[in-house]
Order: structure tokens, then C-alpha cells, then sequence
């Protein structure tokens, strides 16, 4: 097998705060077989004064499209034989080309591969350490082979990626929810293989305030992953939907309830319920004490706990939106 060349693709939409940065950590790749596709969604800036300094191409949508159509657009303009979908408020390792490269080498069986955030996020305030830490985490527990696919930093080959259509811009209707998990089911019931490259791993430099992580942990990623569990009928247990963090958030859910209820012998069952997912989530709780200290592993507990809560009543909310939206009731709340 040849050494592929790799296409990346990466969306644009008001990205000016982040975007040379993740440039110039592309264009010092110890590997140089790549061309570099800028798609941009009708971003309110002008990037010319950025892109000016790299060789890259740049396309604009005539109107705004969402993620997943500007990637599909990108592809389209691809060479490679690789498809490497980035975020643009990424920054990549020095040899995160060349890794891609020679796992593909190294695992011919494979169609995908997905990276993982780096244990540094590049925000320093509280909600975006734990944020992207527990991403970092859950990627890092997972085996070698996963059932979803992820365009922070994510590989698919071209032929593969063409055969399945691409991304399904018409599955949600918010314009940057999780069309990425949902192109990873689509791969996996047909057959392919994703890969889980632990050893990649790229360090995400978004802020998140903590408002904001409740909406879009909420509106972009939970209840739409809610659509695509039932859509494909698939509730297996993966990623961050394994049987402990369900029984997590069943505990959780439970003690409130129990303690909004007006009885004696209530908030002795609610504290202990509260007690259930400290022993789920201790490694959890460990990794984060190991990475910030004890008083970050104490500020994550409440952070999982709400978490958790949220997962709680979603769940339900998501399954009555699936129903409406199969008895012809059309919402965009996904």
C-alpha cells in the first residue's frame, strides 16, 4: 500500500480566535503529504488576513449548512486518500499526521480512526478542565475498536466515506449537533471498522463558561444521541453510556426525587442512593485528583453529579421527542 495523502477538512464559523493557531500546528506536521480544505458556513469575519500566510484551500457555502453540510462540501474538493476531519480550535501534535499514517498501516482491517483531547486543555477555567478531561478520559478507557466516530480529530478513508453517502445533513436540524456519532453507527452497521488511537491525542482550546456546557452537553450531544440510539436500535453500552454510568444516573435522579418527597424515611434511602456513584465513578474521580489535585477531584464530583442529573431527565424528554417526531410531529430541539 502506497503512503496516502490526507485530505483535511475543517468547517469554519466564527472562528478567527483560534484558527492560526490550529493552522500553524498543522503546517509544522513532521509529515507533509496532506493538502488542508477551509469550508467556511457564513462566518460574520473575514479569514483572508489569517489564511493569507498558509497553502491552504478556501471555499465558502452560499448559505449557511451547518457542520455537516460544510464538510460534505469539503470532501468534495478532496485529493486524498484519507479524509482527516479537524475542529479549528484544535492544535495537533507535531507527528499527529504521521501517526494517522501508519495506523492505517498498521491496521489494514480498519475504515476509521478517531483521536482523542489531550489531559491539557487549553482553557484554564474549571468547566472547560472537566469538560474536556472527562473526554479525554472516556476515550482513554475504551478499547481499540469504537462505534463512533468524531470529527475533533477523526480519519476516514475516502472510497469509505463516499460509499456511505458522507455525513447526513438532513438527520438533525440544529446546524452543529453530533453528525459525527451518527455517521459512526451508519459505519459500523454496515460493516466497518473505527479505530480508537489513543496515542493521537490534540488539545482543544475552547472556552467553555458553564452555561454553555449545560446547552450544549444538552442540546447538541445528549438529546440527539438519544434520536440516533433509538433511530438504529442499538442500546448497547459504549463510550459514556455504559451500565455504570446509567445506574449512576438513575441513583442520582432517584435521590431527588426521594427528597422532594414529604417522608421521614426518604432522605436516609436519597443519601444513600447519593453514595452509589461515588463508588461507580471513583476511577473517574481518581484520574481527575491525579491531573488537577484533590480540590479538583472534589469539584468534579459535583460536576458529575449534575452530570448525571442532566442525563437523567433527558432521557425521558428524548424518547417523547423520537415519539413525536415518528408520529409526524416535527420540533428542532435536535
Amino acid at each position: 500500500m502506497q503512503t496516502p495523502n490526507i485530505t483535511i477538512v475543517t468547517p469554519l464559523y466564527n472562528s478567527e480566535a483560534t484558527l492560526a493557531r490550529y493552522l500553524g500546528s498543522v503546517f509544522r506536521s513532521s509529515y507533509r503529504d496532506f493538502e488542508v480544505i477551509l469550508v467556511d458556513d457564513c462566518s460574520a469575519c473575514d479569514y483572508r488576513g489569517i489564511i493569507q500566510d498558509f497553502p491552504v484551500v478556501y471555499t465558502k457555502l452560499s448559505k449557511r449548512g451547518g457542520s455537516a453540510a460544510a464538510r460534505n462540501a469539503g470532501t468534495k474538493l478532496a485529493h486524498g486518500e484519507i479524509l482527516l476531519f479537524i475542529d479549528p480550535d484544535i492544535i495537533i501534535g507535531q507527528d499527529s499526521l504521521q501517526k494517522v499514517v501508519e495506523v492505517f498501516h498498521s491496521h489494514p482491517e480498519i475504515d476509521a480512526l478517531i483521536g482523542s483531547y489531550d489531559a491539557d486543555p487549553g482553557a484554564r477555567n474549571n468547566t472547560s478542565r472537566f469538560k474536556f478531561l472527562f473526554h479525554h478520559y472516556i476515550h482513554q478507557r475504551e478499547g481499540d475498536y469504537v462505534f463512533s466516530f468524531w470529527t475533533g480529530f477523526g480519519a476516514i478513508k475516502r472510497t469509505t466515506f463516499e460509499t456511505i453517502s458522507g455525513f447526513d445533513a438532513c438527520f438533525f436540524s440544529r446546524p452543529n449537533t453530533i453528525f459525527d456519532v451518527e455517521l459512526g453507527y451508519r459505519l459500523i452497521q454496515k460493516g466497518y471498522r473505527i479505530y480508537n488511537a489513543k496515542q493521537i491525542q490534540v488539545k482543544h482550546l475552547k472556552r467553555l463558561a458553564y452555561f454553555q456546557w449545560l446547552r450544549t452537553d444538552i442540546m447538541d450531544r445528549a438529546l440527539p444521541w438519544i434520536k440516533i440510539i433509538l433511530t438504529y436500535r442499538d442500546l448497547k453500552p459504549r463510550l459514556n453510556i455504559r451500565f455504570g454510568d446509567s445506574l449512576s444516573s438513575l441513583c442520582i435522579g432517584g435521590s431527588i426525587i426521594l427528597f422532594c418527597l414529604p417522608h421521614e424515611g426518604h432522605a436516609v434511602v436519597a443519601a444513600g442512593f447519593l453514595l452509589v456513584p461515588l463508588f461507580i465513578n471513583h476511577r473517574t474521580i481518581y484520574f481527575f485528583v491525579k491531573q488537577r489535585g484533590v480540590s479538583f477531584g472534589l469539584l468534579s464530583i459535583l460536576y458529575l453529579y449534575i452530570y448525571y442529573f442532566m442525563c437523567f431527565i433527558i432521557v425521558p424528554l428524548g424518547v417523547f421527542l423520537f415519539l413525536l417526531e415518528r408520529a409526524g410531529v416535527r420540533h428542532t430541539l435536535w
